[in-house]
């Protein structure tokens, strides 16, 4: 392996993660374009979590990234609530085609030009891109922003006492904002917003009652919600007529119920208890 490449890695270890964040800018450290092995091209920050793993690895979140390459065909239309860098936009970008749809939704402005650089290197122009959070109602709200080291855990609670950085950005609730840019079924959405989740689940019950979803995955977080309000927001979406289950990997996914056979390759599959 190369010097840069243990000097990186080196530097990501640094703690407090902070002073990782300000070794990068007074080097500097810029982003450099990889190539992974599935051809998807990316501009990582070599000295980030998501860029560290892209590099490493040549995959984010395994088990999700199977997930969606199961599921999404052609035409398909795919949501990603939280963006981040767009690793999933880009992936459900290629996995849907020209005549599908993919809809990115992430409210940091830092990440807008970095989501839009991964699609032009990917050459995917079915993409849109959405400086929007996702909440139950159509305001402002405020994001606590982490650092360069980790931008995926910005979020709408705040992690420090001191010292962290805020920026405003607006809301939007889900059945309003598809209802104005999607018409027919929304094959997956996915959402990781950080606990903004508590919120955004309630801008959605009109998409759950008519259906509109055929997959969904959530990453709940109780670390900042509660584990009972997680409980009560997994049980909304299953009264609205959707089943959970989970797979050999134990990842979780929401579903209509006649599309479980669907999940049959990611198997063998089973109910979890709530």
């Amino acid at each position: 392996m190369s010097l840069q490449y243990h000097f990186e890695k080196v530097v990501l270890r640094v703690r407090p993660s902070i002073l990782s964040h300000w070794i990068k800018v007074a080097l500097p450290i810029e982003r450099r374009k990889i190539t992974l092995d599935n051809g998807l091209k990316f501009w990582i920050d070599p000295i980030s979590h998501l860029g560290n793993l892209l590099k490493t690895e040549g995959v984010y979140e395994p088990v999700l990234t199977e997930l969606l390459e199961t599921v999404l065909r052609p035409g398909d239309t795919f949501i990603d609530v939280g963006a981040n860098e767009g690793y999933f936009t880009v992936l459900a970008g290629k996995r849907v085609g020209e005549e599908g749809k993919v809809l990115a939704m992430e409210p940091q402005s830092r990440l807008q030009s970095v989501l839009k650089r991964n699609l032009e290197a990917n050459s995917i122009e079915n993409t849109e891109i959405h400086q929007v959070a996702c909440s139950n109602s159509n305001t402002e709200t405020e994001l606590f922003l982490t650092n360069t080291l980790n931008t995926g855990a910005t979020s709408i609670f705040r992690r420090r006492k001191f010292g962290q950085t805020t920026e405003e950005v607006h809301c939007r609730r889900l059945d309003e904002f598809c209802r104005d840019r999607v018409t027919g079924q929304i094959r997956f959405l996915k959402m990781d917003c950080e606990g903004a989740e508590v919120d955004a689940i309630p801008g959605m019950t009109g998409l759950l009652r008519d259906k509109r979803l055929d997959f969904m995955v959530v990453e709940f977080h109780p670390n900042f919600i509660g584990w009972k309000k997680c409980q009560s927001l997994i049980l909304g979406i299953i009264e609205k007529g959707y089943e959970l289950t989970q797979l050999h990997s134990g990842q979780w996914v929401f579903h209509l119920p006649k599309l479980r056979n669907v999940l049959n390759p990611l198997g063998p599959l089973k109910r979890p208890q709530i």
